[in-house]
């Protein structure tokens, strides 16, 4: 009786699948393009005062009533990865703090939630706070967006004061641009009432840091050069 041949592949070919493997591994989870800011306020004075947002506060008819705040921005002409979102705090206290991502309610308010983002729960310091996606997430071109802040609207009371800038000047690339008012909601007990958007032209003052998508093709392509150039070292 004959025995069956079994083909062993040589150990050229096990490390260039190895290394191929390697490289896909390798392009799913690291950015060809470092972060940047695709739009800033930031720059411009702090107005006086800025405006806060509160977890259920009892007020004197005994409801509990808090508020949140949100600012849309405008992507421009090409789709980002969104790397994230800073906010200038000016101080407060307590520990709860959120911020999320919305999408749009026909220009003018915020419409549903689309992801939460990932920072410190107590910016009660002051300062310069990032919050991010935990993962990839894609911002659509010419798009508006929300930035929303939230209070963990639960005792003990909680309250963080958003710098608003006193002028519009702002920076960024070309079609990006931040809403020039921002929107609040009162949550009476726990219960958010609908989004009102302020009176005064007065934007929240933030950042919105991005990384460009890699294209299809180019990922491939050096993801290809890496493997070829390593198969050729081994040799």
């Amino acid at each position: 009786m004959t025995t069956p041949s079994v083909f062993v592949p040589n150990s050229s070919l096990r490390n260039t699948a190895k290394l191929s493997l390697l490289a896909a591994a390798i392009f799913t989870g690291v950015e060809l393009a470092p972060a940047a800011v695709s739009v800033s306020n930031l720059t411009s004075p702090h107005a006086s005062p800025g405006y806060e947002f509160a977890s259920d506060l009892s007020n004197v008819s005994g409801n509990r009533v808090g508020q949140d705040l949100a600012n849309s921005f405008t992507t421009g002409a090409d789709p980002v990865n969104l790397v994230s979102i800073s906010v200038a705090f000016a101080g407060g206290f307590g520990s709860g703090f959120t911020a999320y991502l919305y999408e749009d309610n026909g220009g003018n308010a915020p419409g549903s939630p689309l992801l939460t983002l990932s920072g410190t729960v107590d910016p009660h310091s002051g300062g310069l706070f990032d919050f991010s996606p935990t993962g990839s997430f894609t911002l659509a071109a010419n798009t508006d967006y929300w930035a929303v802040l939230v209070a963990d609207h639960t005792a003990p009371d909680k309250r963080f004061p958003v710098y608003t800038v006193a002028d519009f000047n702002q920076t960024g690339d070309v079609g990006w641009s931040i809403g020039n008012t921002f929107a609040s909601r009162v949550v009476n007990n726990g219960v958010p009432d609908n989004w009102i958007i302020s009176k005064n032209d007065t934007p929240l003052q933030f950042a919105v840091n991005s990384s460009v998508v890699p294209e299809s093709s180019t990922s491939l392509a050096i993801a290809f050069g890496l493997v070829l150039a390593a198969s050729r070292r081994r040799r």
